[in-house]
């Protein structure tokens, strides 16, 4: 999964800076860079980041889940095969996992939301700024 980000973002790059032409400038209203405002960049970035992260996050989360529920399993399944009872503790980490897991794709699916979605209905630059930032908070929180 990693390397197909790796490869599909590399190519969305190409694509979009080098073959399109669109490229980043400073917007002095949101205080922070933008794409260019062309009717093709704009369309272009909405899909290409937008659904593009969104869909990492959502594959993200799926896999997180499916590997906590199926490690959970395999765990009591070799717990009762060794007539090992599981503890309330180990059963309150694997919970804990999986709200974790289930927590951070939220949060960044929320970043995603407030920076494509709410931001630009909005007409204060400071609340701007700090909208339009709660995204990369989001990423570097998350971590």
């Amino acid at each position: 999964m990693r390397n197909i980000i790796w490869v599909a973002s590399a190519i969305w790059c190409l694509v979009l800076y080098e073959m399109i032409g669109c490229h980043f400038s400073y917007d002095s209203e949101s205080w922070s860079l933008v794409f260019l405002a062309t009717p093709l960049c704009v369309q272009l970035t909405w899909y290409s980041d937008f659904t593009f992260n969104t869909s990492l996050v959502i594959m993200t989360i799926v896999t997180n889940l499916l590997t906590a529920v199926q490690a959970g399993r395999k765990s009591r399944q070799l717990m009762n095969a060794a007539g090992i009872k599981m503890s309330k503790r180990q059963r309150q980490r694997e919970l804990n996992f999986i709200k974790q897991t289930f927590f951070q794709g939220t949060t960044i699916f929320t970043g995603q939301v407030t920076y494509y979605i709410i931001a630009p209905l909005l007409s204060n630059p400071v609340i701007i700024f700090i909208v339009g930032t709660l995204w990369a908070f989001m990423h570097a929180a998350e971590g």
